[in-house]
């Protein structure tokens, strides 16, 4: 009963002990299921005599029977497969424009008062490109972002208007989303995104000191307010599905189970709260010394999420339902699946990479010019980045944020060990959050129907 251990991780949260497979398989183990994995025995004969007097005789049978039975299953080896190249969503940077002064933004340097937008034929240009490129794909994703797209918002309805149509024609559907600090979120932009079945992506940090402390206006004075007033009408006109709250946290705002609460206060139930991409040299960046506090805080929050009605995007793992190929080699698909625009229509392997020259693939007007960093890009899975291919989590992962690792390693293929280990150490908890909330589901419904 051997794999070998990047196959295999056994780990223990808030006093659980669980066995993850690289397959996708997940197990809470009982305290001889336990025992029989640390033993290490390769035989129903040596588990007898290693764990004798432990366990009755017939249980350790039965057990390691069982547990080899999961450990004889093939790990899968996606190496001769190639993931496609099919492009099948735009992120649209529509303007560089911001009416914030946001200290952490990672496109802080592009943001000014002078800064340039798309025009009508860009914007034109970007979906007649997406419809060419995805051929055989029928579902399309364009997504408004910036700067605050809000600025420009006749752009927003002109492109949502002829993405439409164009797809209309080519027998294909397009789906919306647009990001937005919610500052400029009025009547007509809500009554318009939701006509037009826009998913709404809107930036919150959480209460006023921690939201005010980076998101604010040039003046420095923060946005908290007018941000909540504006969430709070859309709310009204929107479903809950329709709309999900994205923070960020930093080590000066580090503590992700208040913002958590604060969020379910409020009735927001999908959120996604980031910790920042920053050069460790910020004082807001994560350093090494602050990941245990980190992890801690994350076991914190999975234990009080529980029982709550709050979908958290690093929790949301699909247990039953395994990632496609291409997710689970190459992530988000970056340079392959997905690009993004900037407002002169370049192109580039993500809306983090925009203006950064050595990232420049070719622009919507001609297509892809510079084929060896789409390449590069298409090369970078968990079989080629630096020892993705001996870890547990490859397969969670995915070989990681490809931005993230060139900020703090100047190498899309060399994931840093602070990611690795943040990641690592929170996929631990999510999985443990999911069996235990599967778990408790399905008691839920016996009781149901029971009574």
């Amino acid at each position: 009963m051997k794999l070998r251990p990047g196959d295999y991780h056994i780990f223990r949260v808030n006093g659980d002990t669980l066995l993850a497979i690289a397959s996708g398989e997940i197990f809470i183990l009982d305290e001889l299921a336990d025992a029989l994995v640390e033993s290490g025995a390769d035989s129903e004969m040596e588990a007898q005599d290693l764990l004798a007097g432990r366990f009755p005789e017939e249980s350790i049978g039965t057990a390691y029977r069982e547990m080899n039975k999961v450990f004889s299953r093939p790990i899968p080896d996606h190496r001769k497969d190639k993931p496609p190249r099919k492009l099948r969503a735009l992120c649209l940077n529509i303007t560089h424009k911001c009416n914030l002064a946001c200290k952490y933004c990672f496109a802080a340097n592009l943001t000014a008062e002078n800064a340039p937008s798309m025009t009508s034929e860009v914007v034109r240009a970007a979906f007649d490109y997406l419809i060419s490129e995805s051929k055989g794909v029928r579902r399309l994703q364009m997504d408004f972002f910036g700067g605050e797209p809000l600025l420009v918002f006749d752009l927003v309805k002109e492109g949502v208007s002829y993405g439409r149509e164009k797809a209309s024609q080519h027998g294909k559907e397009v789906f919306f989303t647009l990001t937005t600090n919610a500052t400029l979120l009025d009547d007509e932009k809500i009554d318009f995104i939701k006509n037009n079945d826009i998913s709404l992506i809107l930036s919150l940090d959480g209460r006023r000191n921690a939201n005010d402390r980076f998101r604010v206006f040039p003046n420095d004075k923060g946005s908290y307010d007018t941000i909540i007033q504006n969430i709070d009408n859309a709310r009204n006109k929107l479903g809950k599905n329709d709309y999900y709250i994205r923070g960020t946290f930093t080590s000066q705002t580090p503590d992700i189970l208040d913002t958590m609460k604060f969020y379910l206060e409020k009735g927001y139930y999908h959120v996604s709260l980031e910790p920042v991409t920053a050069d460790e040299r910020l004082p807001y960046a994560f350093k090494d010394e602050h990941i245990p506090h980190l992890l801690e805080s994350y076991r914190k929050l999975a234990s009080w999420l529980i029982d709550k009605p709050l979908c958290f995007y690093h929790f949301n793992i699909e247990m039953d339902n395994p990632l496609c190929l291409t997710r689970r080699i190459t992530g988000c698909g970056a340079g392959m699946e997905y690009m993004a625009v900037d407002p002169w229509g370049d192109l580039y392997p993500c809306h983090q990479f925009i203006e950064n020259p050595d990232f420049k693939i070719g622009n919507v007007f001609e297509g892809v010019n510079e084929k060896d960093i789409v390449d590069y890009f298409h090369h970078a899975t968990v079989y080629d980045k630096n020892k993705c291919n001996e870890c547990w989590a490859r397969f969670y992962c995915s070989g990681g944020c490809h931005y993230q690792q060139y900020v703090q390693s100047g190498d899309i293929k060399k994931p840093s060990r602070q990611y690795c280990e943040l990641f690592r150490g929170r996929l631990e908890i999510a999985l443990w959050y999911n069996v235990k909330r599967k778990t408790l589901n399905q008691l839920i419904s016996k009781n149901v129907n029971k009574s």
